[in-house]
């Protein structure tokens, strides 16, 4: 086979066939696309070498492989596998317009045709972003994670059932504050986790949802009524509940208990609860993970960042890294050890937003990003 069209079919029949990729990054390669000489060396056997030259590859074909992800300071994660972006994590900011942009020229490139997760995380409206996500083909995405999951982050105000008509693959799903819920329809659903407020679990019905086997609900209030009797009618192998929705579930004794029960930010009186429900509970794993936000900052201060970065402009050269809170910066003339300078700020959120701006600067001033290899 030599043509393209017909070579990304047969590696979309079976995507892990590693024999079928290698093939795609020949012909890639042969048609002098810079994806086609990074699933060689991603493919080769692993080697101190072999990783010092991806390494350098990735970095020298940043713009190629991802256009305005590598222009941009702003947070992002890309985990590669076998030469192509395997999941994607982005931050989106206000009405997210510069990243929907992003999104579409990253998929007129190719860039994103073999995701199999993508999570959008930030205080944002996620409607722009989504819009153009369903643009765009992705024949093997199976989660999608929109908000970080920390109550009073991001909304989604488009209908839930048009990611479910556009995406038949998807097999995880997380939105924050969706502008309605319902009778939703989906044949291959297997995780749902939804942060909504307390009055729209009413509507919200999962029994057109045949593979669905976990549930998590959160809620920033105190519901009124059996708000769950619709939504969790059925037997599910695990149900996460966060709050206030705790104590509605536990207070509804028709419905049936799960194989596990996930608790968070649970009270004394919930516990109390639980107690007095033993027999209804027999079987059922409870378990009590604290708080839900643990992970709010993994992609909003990314580790990325604790590796040495250089700039250089004309006979000058500038150094940052950041490990948790510190950012440490190095400055001077090429060829000399130059001045080596700390500073230690409250934490490490605010220290990465203050390593992207100081980036920025430098940027700004002319320096141009150099290759430093790993350590």
């Amino acid at each position: 086979m030599t043509d393209a069209a017909e070579l990304w079919d047969h590696v979309l029949e079976a995507p892990d066939d590693r024999g079928r990729l290698a093939v795609l990054g020949d012909h890639l390669q042969a048609e002098g696309d810079p994806r086609g000489p990074l699933v060689a060396l991603q493919m080769a056997p692993d080697s101190r070498a072999v990783r010092d030259a991806e390494d350098r590859y990735r970095f020298e074909h940043r713009e190629a492989l991802l256009g305005p992800l590598a222009r941009s300071e702003h947070p992002s994660r890309v985990v590669w596998r076998d030469g192509f972006v395997a999941e994607l994590e982005l931050v989106v900011r206000g009405f997210g317009d510069d990243e929907a942009q992003m999104l579409a020229e990253l998929a007129g490139r190719g860039a994103l045709a073999l995701v199999r997760r993508l999570r959008l995380v930030g205080s944002a409206n996620y409607d722009r972003v989504v819009g153009q996500l369903l643009r765009t083909d992705w024949p093997l995405l199976h989660t999608l994670h929109l908000g970080p999951m920390s109550i009073g982050a991001g909304r989604l105000d488009l209908p839930l059932q048009y990611l479910f008509d556009h995406l038949p693959g998807l097999r995880d799903l997380r939105v924050e504050f969706p502008g309605e819920l319902g009778a939703f329809e989906h044949a291959g659903l297997e995780r749902l986790t939804l942060s909504a407020h307390a009055h729209q679990l009413w509507e919200l019905s999962l029994d057109r949802l045949p593979a669905l086997r976990a549930v998590r609900l959160f809620s920033r209030e105190e519901p009124e009524g059996p708000v769950l009797d619709g939504a969790l009618a059925r037997r599910l192998s695990e149900v996460g509940l966060h709050g206030g929705l705790i104590g509605a579930w536990l207070l509804s004794p028709s419905l049936p208990a799960p194989d596990t029960l996930m608790l968070y930010d649970s009270l004394q009186r919930h516990r109390d609860l639980i107690d007095l429900q033993s027999q209804r509970l027999r079987g059922t794993k409870v378990v009590y993970p604290g708080s839900r936000s643990a992970d709010r900052d993994k992609l909003l201060t990314p580790p990325e960042q604790s590796r040495v970065r250089r700039f250089e402009r004309s006979d000058r050269f500038w150094e940052i890294l950041r490990n948790g809170p510190v950012l440490t910066m190095r400055y001077g003339k090429l060829g000399r050890n130059g001045t080596r300078r700390q500073n230690t700020l409250h934490s490490a959120y605010q220290a990465a937003s203050n390593y992207r701006e100081r980036v920025q600067a430098k940027r700004d001033e002319g320096f141009v990003e150099v290759y430093v290899p790993l350590p």
